[in-house]
């Protein structure tokens, strides 16, 4: 995990109100580190994605995800919300943490599967989710992401 998870991709309690403007914050993170070229392009292909069907998977967890030409490596980034915000999630109720994937093209079937299997395990853990949601720092987000696995 650590090959796609780094410390400037993460966000503590960020104060965005709605799924757009969380979205656009962890995509500009993700575009400032140099591993997108292309901000917008890469949105609309998340937003494709979540066209697709509900990207909340329930007790506060969202995980949506784009597979882009503008990604260069991929990467996860995620942030812990200050409010939980409105999501179409499958228990009908707001998000608290938001994990995004950002998927290089030539990655697309198994990088991606791999990554989304790994996440998955780790959220399948009830206690996994309460440390994720009581995470104070940065570096406590960064080491339950990359050392659970």
């Amino acid at each position: 995990m650590t090959q796609v998870i780094y410390e400037e991709l993460l966000i503590i309690q960020s104060k965005a109100q709605t799924k757009r403007q969380i979205l656009k914050e962890l995509t500009k993170l993700m575009t400032d580190k140099g591993v997108i070229t292309d901000t917008e392009s890469f949105l609309d292909d998340v937003y494709q994605r979540e066209a697709e069907g509900a990207t909340g998977i329930g007790q506060g967890i969202a995980i949506p995800h784009g597979k882009s030409p503008s990604v260069r490596q991929t990467v996860i980034a995620a942030a812990t919300l200050a409010d939980p915000i409105p999501w179409e999630t499958l228990d009908d109720r707001p998000v608290e943490i938001v994990i995004l994937f950002a998927v290089q093209e030539g990655d697309k079937n198994k990088g991606h599967l791999q990554l989304l299997q790994k996440i998955a395990v780790l959220l399948a853990r009830e206690r996994f989710i309460k440390e994720l949601k009581k995470a104070a720092s940065i570096e406590e987000l960064y080491i339950l992401l990359t050392q659970n696995d």
